[in-house]
């Protein structure tokens, strides 16, 4: 048979080909083998299967032995032989008595990596035996299966797990155990745990206890974990209980900040729109403490520092995890328009709610020296400290400013923050870099307008329609190239038609003198002058709900 794009709702099979030889006669050889690739059961992928299966039957004085072999890519893979009584009760054909022997020998784990991607070269050998007796409707197992000096790498996570050995000890109760061991780098990991096959629920548990184990080790992110837990499966729900040690960690992710993202209110028209929380609630039950050592470094852009701290994280069927406990900056600092400011105090406090959304406590600032006169004499130097305080949570952080001594007013500390001068002396360029980093900084919160209350109070009493700074484009007719520039804008609406509209790059220093008339509702002209060209614009817009 041949046969290629399979498919049944979610599952796709690229191309299948197989062999059928059945002979249905005594001691004869029966075989199948069949070939796949490219395969997908739902989300998951198999590149490719190559299965030969060979069936042999005895007619015997008093029952039938039926020997079935099973390998793949031609290496034997597992035995089975297989006695029923020669005279069949159809009655009651299940009660049938059963003895059946299965070997198992993969000498060589190397298929195991069609089946599972994640894995690159898997090594090792799996041995084992299990003897089945009872009837058929209750069979009973004994025997061991063992995964034995097993390695492989896996990829997605930077690891390779070395020293792998795995057993699965079964008797004839039912009750599965199993135990083993590996190696990650330097860290080690033992595993111990059950499975009651007699439930139809499969109840297991399991434990995990290790020291120092590579859990992740990519380009940006190093993860060594000491678990101490306990795995609970019941009635189809997963519980995960115990401790999460952090010993050492390195964060140094790549920087996005050139990345331009889509705004998080973006909707895709028919796509499913999923959110943290539900992707959250999806997780496994939780009742886990996890704690960060002073080792854990953070590295990202213009913030370096230390993160340590403990959580209790809980969860239960259904709802997103929550926490409480604190992490905690130690020493650090963030740099920020050519100043490095020191972070002061760095915490992140979860009291209960969701783990998401923690309350943030976070104060960075640096030291000025200043002159102090007295009679326009000199009389000494003064130290003050300025800086920027974080409240509020991740979702809506509140930004502040503050000074010690608690004199300065928010345009001095603004000033002495980035200029290391007091806003009266703060001219030109210095003022428009002031007015970009206020903007940038949304200090005390959302407002109606983009600089806040800094602003506010000029743009009225000079009686504007805009005084702003924003992100401005500009196309060079020489190179064709578009430029983008932080710009401060002044605009006026003079009329009802007519709006004047000016801005002066903060670093360029290129003004523009723009002016839109609007000639009926959806059109209006616009010219547009620089130092670099002129042109002009006949505009159309519609608006809509």
């Amino acid at each position: 048979m041949r046969a290629n794009n399979l498919a049944f709702n979610t599952q796709r099979i690229n191309r299948l080909t197989g062999k059928i030889n059945l002979i249905l006669r005594p001691d004869a050889l029966s075989s199948l083998s069949l070939a796949a690739n490219k395969i997908k059961i739902n989300d998951y992928s198999i590149d490719k299967i190559d299965l030969n299966i060979s069936e042999q039957t005895s007619i015997h004085p008093d029952d039938f032995l039926t020997s079935i072999n099973i390998s793949s890519s031609k290496q034997h893979a597992m035995n089975v032989s297989l006695s029923m009584p020669k005279t069949i009760n159809t009655e009651n054909y299940f009660s049938q008595p059963l003895v059946a022997k299965i070997n198992i020998a993969f000498p060589n784990l190397d298929d195991f990596k069609n089946y599972f991607p994640i894995l690159k070269n898997p090594q090792g050998t799996i041995k084992g035996s299990l003897d089945i007796t009872g009837t058929l409707d209750n069979p009973k197992a004994s025997g061991t299966i063992n995964l034995l000096n097993a390695s492989t790498s896996i990829p997605k996570l930077g690891i390779t797990l070395k020293n792998i050995n795995f057993q699965i000890l079964g008797n004839q109760t039912k009750l599965l155990t199993y135990t083993g061991s590996l190696t990650s780098n330097k860290g080690t990991a033992k595993i111990i745990g059950k499975t009651d096959l007699a439930d139809d629920n499969f109840t297991s548990s399991l434990t995990v206890q290790g020291s120092n184990i590579e859990a992740l080790n990519l380009t940006g992110y190093k993860i060594n974990i000491t678990p101490d837990l306990s795995l609970d499966f019941a009635n189809k729900n997963l519980s995960i209980k115990g401790t999460l040690t952090i010993p050492e960690g390195k964060i140094n992710p790549k920087d996005f900040s050139d990345t331009m993202t889509l705004p998080s209110e973006t909707v895709f028209v028919g796509q499913p729109q999923p959110s943290a929380t539900s992707v959250l609630a999806g997780m496994p039950n939780l009742d886990v403490d996890v704690i960060l050592s002073d080792k854990i470094k953070i590295r990202y852009q213009n913030l370096h520092t230390v993160l340590s701290g403990k959580i209790h994280v809980s969860k239960s069927h259904g709802t997103p995890p929550t926490a409480v406990g604190e992490l905690y900056t130690i020493k650090g600092n963030y740099k920020a328009y050519g100043q490095t400011l020191t972070i002061q105090n760095g915490r992140l406090i979860f009291t209960g709610g969701e783990i998401n959304n923690p309350g943030l406590n976070i104060t960075a600032g640096r030291d000025i020296r200043t002159i102090q006169l007295q009679s326009e004499a000199f009389a000494g130097t003064q130290i003050i400290n300025v800086g920027v305080r974080v409240l509020g949570t991740l979702n809506n952080p509140v930004i502040n400013l503050f000074s010690n001594p608690s004199t300065l007013d928010n345009p001095d500390i603004l000033s002495y923050l980035i200029l290391g001068v007091p806003s009266s002396q703060a001219q030109g360029q210095k003022t428009q870099l002031l007015l970009a980093v206020a903007s940038s900084m949304n200090i005390g919160g959302q407002g109606p307008s983009k600089l806040g209350k800094m602003t506010s109070s000029l743009q009225k009493s000079l009686g504007l329609t805009e005084l702003n700074v924003e992100s401005v484009q500009t196309i060079d007719p020489t190179t064709g190239g578009i430029a983008q520039t932080s710009s401060v804008v002044v605009g006026k609406q003079l009329t009802k038609k007519l709006y004047v509209h000016s801005s002066i790059g903060i670093f360029d220093h290129v003004p523009v003198f723009n002016l839109r008339y609007q000639l009926s509702k959806h059109w209006s002209v616009q010219s547009e002058t620089s130092k670099i060209d002129s042109g002009g614009d006949l505009l159309y817009s519609i608006e809509r709900e």
